[in-house]
């Protein structure tokens, strides 16, 4: 199916974009609905928190364990059972690396860009709030100032006036 007329074209290529803008609308606002709330989020990082310290905490068992079979191994000359060992070994420090690059980019992840959005609206909010009050305290000090200055003026004449 071809559109030979530049009308025919025009309302084809206006249609695909409407189905565009219309798709992108769709999938924003399934995104908005699946995000997580800082309260689940914060939930989600305490779960995952747990369950990367039961891993080490397994993983470092295992590697003492290893180490003490390994000992045990080497005092009673039982060589053919010290490289298993080792490698169960080596397998709990693999897990206890993976572990801590897993915890290094979950705490990367904690913070969502509308949570920084969201601090960094409050900041300026309460930085222009801060300058309204600093403007107010110098209007009231200058105020204070011309006060003091027609006090001193009306003391300075009372003084001439009575000599």
């Amino acid at each position: 199916m071809f559109v030979y007329s530049y009308c025919g074209r025009s309302i084809s290529v206006l249609t695909g974009l409407f189905g565009a803008a219309c798709t992108a609308l769709m999938v924003a606002a399934v995104a908005r609905k699946l995000e997580l709330t800082s309260n689940e989020r914060f939930v989600q990082h305490m779960i995952t928190e747990t369950e990367l310290n039961k891993e080490t905490n397994a993983a470092s068992a295992k590697i003492i364990q290893s180490a003490w079979q390994i000992y045990k191994c080497r005092r009673d000359g039982k060589h053919h059972l010290i490289l298993e060992n080792q490698k169960r070994m080596f397998e709990g420090i693999r897990t206890i690396r993976e572990a801590r690059v897993q915890r290094l980019n979950h705490a990367e992840n904690i913070v969502s860009l509308r949570d920084v959005s969201k601090k960094q609206q409050v900041l300026i909010h309460n930085m222009e709030y801060m300058a309204e009050q600093q403007r107010d305290v110098q209007k009231n000090l200058s105020d204070m100032q011309a006060t003091l200055n027609d006090i001193n003026q009306s003391l300075k004449s009372l003084h001439t006036a009575s000599k």
